[in-house]
This record gives C-alpha cells, sequence and structure tokens, in this order.
C-alpha cells in the first residue's frame, strides 16, 4: 500500500481490505517476510501486523479528509453554526463545479440566512432551480421555497419553509428550514384586513411563533455559543426593548397603505396591532402605553438571561459581551461594580483589540463598539469623555484594506459622532460615503428612491438644518434642489416629491431661516408644522393652540424619549411665541431623562447634532435667567462636544462661549 510505484500499489481500498482479510486467515506455518524478518512467531507477527494496520488506517483517515469535499465541509459547518467557514466552503464547491444545483442551493440558502442582499444569491437560487429535477426531493421542497422569497412571495415561501422545517424536525444538524421559517415570519410585512382587530388589521405572520422558534434552535443547542452567535441579533431584532421601535406593516395592492405596531403584552403573549401611519405627516401615537411598557420589559429580562448564558460560555467573544452591553444598557443597567453595560462593552473593546481578524473588518468593529461607549458617555453626562473617544474614532484612517461594505459599514457609523463633535463637513462628506440610495416616502406613501444627482445636495440640506444653519446654505440648495426637480419628474408629482425632500430639513432649519420656507410646503396636519405655518402668518394665538395639543400628545411619553428634533424645535417655537418659561421645562424635561435616552441618539446625525443644540439653548435661556451655575453647565457640556467642530458649528460655539 505504501509502495513508491503506483503499478505496485492496490488500485481500490477495497480491494487492500480484501488483501488484508487474506493475510488474517492465512495458516499460521505460512512464512512472510517484511523488511528481513521471520514472522514465525505469533507475538511478533501479531504486534507487526497491528503496526501495519495502524498506519494503513492512519493513511485512509487522512486520505479521507483530504479528499473530502467542499461541500460536505459546507455541511459540516453548517451542522456547527459556523457560517463563515461554510460560506468558505460552499463558494468552493460552487467554484469546483458550478453545474452542481445543489451546491448553488446551499450557497444560496446560507447567504439568505446570513442577511446577505437579495443580488448575492438570487442567481444562485434561480440555477437550482432550472435544475430542479438533479436535486434530491428535500432540496426540492428547499429551492421552492427559496425561490418563492426572492420574489418577495412570503405567503408560499413560509408556507413551504413551515413544511420542510415539520420533515426535518428531529434532525438538529439540519436546523436551516426552522431558521429560515422563523426568518419568513419575521420579514413578512404583510397586514391584512381583520374586523376583529382593534385597528381593523392584523399582520399576517406571528412575532410570537417566530420568537419561540429561534428560542427553540437554542434550547436544542444550548452550550453552542456559535449558535447564540447566529440567533441572538435575530432575537434583538424580533423583541422590542425601546418605545422607539416598532414593527412595520404594509397592506399590499392597488392602494397601498403603511402602518406600524408596538408591542403589547396579553397574558404571556407578545401582541402587534398593525395602525396606520398619517399620510400627513402627523405623529404616529402608542395606542396602550401600559401593554407597552410591560412587553418591554418581559423582552428585557428575558434578553439579558440568554445574553449573560452567551457571555458564560463563550467569555472569548466580543459579540456576546457587546450583546450583553446592550441589553443592559437598554435596562437602565449602564453603570456599577458587577454587570453593567459600560463593564461590558469596555470588556468588548479589549477582546476585539486582542482578537485582530481583517484589516477592514477589524475596523468597521472598532468603530461600532467605541460608538457604543460614546453613547454611554452620553447617557452618564460624561460629556467631555465622549468627545475625547469621538476625536479618537474620527482619527483613525479607513484601512486601505477595507472593501466598499466595510467603508460604507463604516461611513454610517461616523455620521452621528462627526455630528456629535460639530464638524458639519466631515459629517456630509461620511453620510455620502454611506451610500447612495436615499429613499423618500411621499404623502401617498410610496417610496421612491431619490435621483442620484440630487443626492449631494439632499444629503448637504439635511446636516445643515440639523446644526442649525448657515442660513444661506441652506436656502440656497432648497432653490436649487427646487429648480432641479423638473428634470427628474413629471410636472403633476413635483410639488408632492418638493414637499417630501425639504419637510422634515426645513423644519430642523425654520429656527435659522424663519417659518416661512415651511409654510409653502403642501398642507399638513402636523402640529408642529401648523404652529410654525401660524407663525409665519402672524397667528401666534393659534400657534399657541397647536403647541398646548402637541404638548398634551406627548405628556404620556417619559423623560428621555422624546428624540432631541423635537425637544430642539418645540422648545425654540415657545421662545418664539414668548413661553421661556414652557421652553426651559420641555428642555429640563429631556436633559434630565438624557441617563434613558433612546439608543438612537447616537445612530443619526440629526439627532446627536439636535442634542448639543438643545444643550446650548438651555445655556442661553439660563443665561437671560442670570442663572449663571446652568448656563455654565451646560455651555460646558457643548465645548467640550463642539468646541474642536467646523465652520458650520462655529456661529453656535462662539454664542455659548461667551456664556461661560
Amino acid at each position: 500500500a505504501l509502495a513508491r510505484a503506483p503499478a505496485d500499489r492496490w488500485a481500490t481500498a477495497a480491494e487492500f481490505g480484501k488483501a488484508l482479510q487474506s493475510c488474517a486467515t492465512e495458516p499460521a506455518r505460512k512464512r512472510r517476510s517484511f523488511a528481513g524478518l521471520s514472522l514465525t512467531r505469533p507475538i511478533l507477527r501479531a504486534g507487526l501486523a497491528a503496526v501495519v494496520v495502524a498506519v494503513v488506517a492512519g493513511g485512509i483517515l487522512a486520505w479521507s479528509r483530504v479528499r473530502q469535499g467542499a461541500f460536505e465541509k459546507a455541511k459540516d459547518a453548517i451542522a456547527s453554526w459556523d457560517f463563515d467557514s461554510a460560506e468558505r466552503e460552499l463558494r468552493q464547491a460552487v467554484k469546483n463545479d458550478p453545474a452542481d444545483p445543489t451546491a448553488q442551493l446551499w450557497l444560496a440558502q446560507l447567504l439568505m440566512l446570513q442577511g446577505k442582499p437579495l443580488t448575492q444569491w438570487k442567481s444562485n437560487a434561480l440555477y437550482a432551480a432550472d435544475n430542479r429535477d438533479r436535486l434530491q426531493p428535500p432540496d426540492q421542497a428547499r429551492v421552492d421555497a427559496i425561490v418563492a422569497l426572492t420574489s418577495n412571495n412570503f405567503a408560499d415561501g413560509c408556507k413551504r419553509l413551515r413544511n420542510l422545517a415539520d420533515v426535518a424536525r428531529g434532525n438538529y444538524a439540519d436546523y436551516t428550514a426552522t431558521l429560515a421559517w422563523a426568518d419568513c415570519l419575521r420579514d413578512d410585512r404583510t397586514v391584512l384586513p381583520d374586523p376583529a382587530s382593534p385597528s381593523g388589521y392584523r399582520f399576517r405572520t406571528s412575532y410570537q411563533l417566530a420568537d419561540s422558534l429561534y428560542e427553540g434552535l437554542l434550547e436544542r443547542n444550548s452550550g453552542n455559543a456559535a449558535a447564540y452567535g447566529v440567533v441572538m441579533p435575530r432575537l434583538e431584532q424580533l423583541l422590542v426593548t425601546d418605545n422607539g421601535k416598532n414593527r412595520p406593516g404594509e397592506v399590499r395592492g392597488d392602494k397601498r397603505l403603511s402602518l406600524l405596531a408596538h408591542p403589547s403584552l396579553t397574558s404571556d403573549t407578545l401582541v402587534y396591532v398593525p395602525y396606520p401611519i398619517p399620510a400627513s405627516g402627523a405623529p404616529w401615537r402608542v395606542r396602550d402605553p401600559d401593554g407597552l411598557d410591560a412587553a418591554i420589559n418581559r423582552n428585557r429580562q428575558h434578553l439579558r438571561a440568554l445574553a449573560v448564558e452567551w457571555s458564560r460560555i463563550a467569555p472569548s467573544d466580543p459579540v456576546a459581551h457587546e450583546t450583553l452591553a446592550g441589553i443592559l444598557e437598554s435596562g437602565g443597567e449602564l453603570i456599577g461594580s458587577g454587570l453593567s453595560a459600560l463593564n461590558e462593552i469596555n470588556t468588548a473593546r479589549k477582546l476585539a483589540l486582542d482578537a485582530g481578524g481583517p484589516a477592514g473588518m477589524s475596523y468597521v468593529r472598532g468603530v461600532r463598539l467605541g460608538s457604543n461607549q460614546v453613547r454611554l458617555y452620553l447617557r452618564l453626562k460624561r460629556f467631555n469623555s465622549a468627545g475625547l473617544l469621538a476625536d479618537s474614532i474620527l482619527g483613525r484612517p479607513t484601512p486601505s484594506a477595507a472593501d466598499e461594505a466595510e467603508r460604507e459599514s463604516a461611513a454610517d457609523l461616523l455620521v452621528p459622532l462627526a455630528a456629535l463633535r460639530g464638524r458639519g463637513l466631515r459629517a456630509i462628506d461620511a453620510e455620502l460615503a454611506g451610500g447612495a440610495q436615499r429613499p423618500i416616502r411621499l404623502a401617498t406613501g410610496e417610496k421612491i428612491d431619490l435621483p442620484r444627482p440630487l443626492v449631494p445636495d439632499f444629503v448637504s440640506l439635511g446636516v445643515y438644518a440639523a446644526f442649525g444653519g448657515p442660513r444661506d446654505s441652506v436656502l440656497a440648495i432648497v432653490d436649487r434642489l427646487t429648480e432641479q426637480l423638473s428634470s427628474f419628474f413629471p410636472e403633476r408629482q413635483i410639488q408632492a416629491v418638493r414637499t417630501a425632500i425639504l419637510r422634515r430639513p426645513l423644519t430642523l432649519a425654520a429656527p435659522v431661516t424663519g417659518p416661512g420656507p415651511v409654510a409653502e410646503l403642501q398642507p399638513t396636519s402636523n402640529l408642529f408644522e401648523l404652529a410654525l405655518r401660524s407663525v409665519a402668518r402672524g397667528d401666534r394665538r393659534q400657534a399657541r393652540v397647536f403647541m398646548d395639543s402637541l404638548a398634551e400628545v406627548y405628556a404620556v411619553t417619559p423623560p428621555g424619549k422624546l428624540t432631541m428634533d423635537v425637544v430642539y424645535g418645540g422648545a425654540w417655537l415657545h421662545t418664539v411665541l414668548g413661553d421661556t418659561t414652557a421652553a426651559i421645562r420641555t428642555l429640563d424635561y429631556a436633559l434630565d431623562g438624557l441617563p434613558a435616552a433612546l439608543p438612537t441618539t447616537m445612530k443619526r446625525s440629526d439627532l446627536s447634532a439636535s442634542l448639543v443644540r438643545v444643550m446650548a439653548l438651555r445655556a442661553e435661556l439660563a443665561a437671560q435667567r442670570a442663572d449663571s451655575k446652568v448656563a455654565k453647565y451646560w455651555a460646558d457640556a457643548v465645548l467640550s462636544l463642539w468646541g474642536g467642530g467646523d465652520a458650520v458649528t462655529l456661529p453656535t460655539v462662539e454664542r455659548v462661549r461667551r456664556l461661560r
């Protein structure tokens, strides 16, 4: 078997096995010599035979491992929940044999389960479907389900995945159908009419069922850290832990309707009742605040227990500690000697640094973890620490090895950091680097992508408006966008598109442009915009009526749960109407609730910039009342964050600096 010349070796392992068998049954008196040794003594003969068998067995095992195909290795990796290795092996399998529909199908399924864009796996799925007759029956059912999902046919796709999961029940090595079924239930936004529902609508699929499927997978894979790494992000997306996140829904058909639902706890069951989003831009309101609070508390405790277990079985995994930090933060466990968000994020950052890895991936991970810690510093009112860490992150160059997706991910994380540091121009550059797609929603609920030539002006306008100027730049961009719309949209649609593009930035910019530009847009039922329109036509009494109505809407909202753009706009308009007491009350209510602020504060540039504008306005109002202590406190906070800003924030910084 070990002969140097191929002709001297057995042609197959079966032939070699027969030869070994014949040796074992040969009469003891027969003599064989090996390397000049006589094998007449039974003990020597048995010992050498054992050596030969051990060597040959080891050789066959090593040979089988080398010869094991990439597809089989991928299936083993999937069984171990190692998606990265599985993807690598499946890509190799497809490369080795592009005509193999099974490898194409499983690569499509894996990329789908990883959340990769449809464009990256649709062709693999369609090739497998075109060669369906060459697939085994279970994979024929699998490809039918996946192809249905490529065309957003969730009804058919979810049904087929459920059937496939039922067939695979008990086969823990192939959990993929169950995981895909749960994902399908989660991703289906379809809303159906239902007279029995309080809103008249219901979701077609159940988040409660998806939750039970995910948790069932964890129960069957307890102790498997890789399984937690796959399932926990899904559970975090599913189980809402702050009241700023809702389940989106959509009525399909000729007349499309967008809806939202918040979770509510009914007899330990998570219930989502979808209500339409007002097309006018009026705020969508919570219908069951107590039920929402109960659901959020249940979700937080549930996720906390799972995250603690994950970090226990994977103490060296930075992602496990990052996840636990986020869940602890959502529950207000920000700091302390035991389990706390700050301790866990510090642990995650240290482990991530030690872990290394590809330069691009490590860079994105470092920016994300650092941004999370900046947000924690803000919630703890450690403004100087937040500013210094943000500077450190912004100062790191993007690795040349980073691919396009990694660069875009990093840019999305850097935008709010740049806004927090008062660097408007850097925020514009980072936002433009984050990708060209900019969807906008018309008053009818229709979503369209903004034409790419308009994106730079649209982004710049949004940043300038969020920062509070410069006024001339804001108005110039508004004029330029208005002029260009006729080149991309029919005449009948221009006013609707103009309103959709300009409504939010002009509302944010009202303190520097005045309310006039907002009043020129199409009609609205948004209370704040109605108040601005009233001021624009000189009717301050009516403006106060609208502001009083708005105050009633927000009265049930806990401190810290109102986003800072809403807080700033409302407080500023109170000052315009001569009610500085209401303005101060609004600002203090939000700033006192900063430890409970929504995580979105560090996810959008308009919110992080608005936070500093809120601080600046509070300092100015305190100075007007000769409250030097409060004025200095918030002026120092502004300077800690925007003190090293650029020309966009310079007017605000100079104004605040004089208050110290």
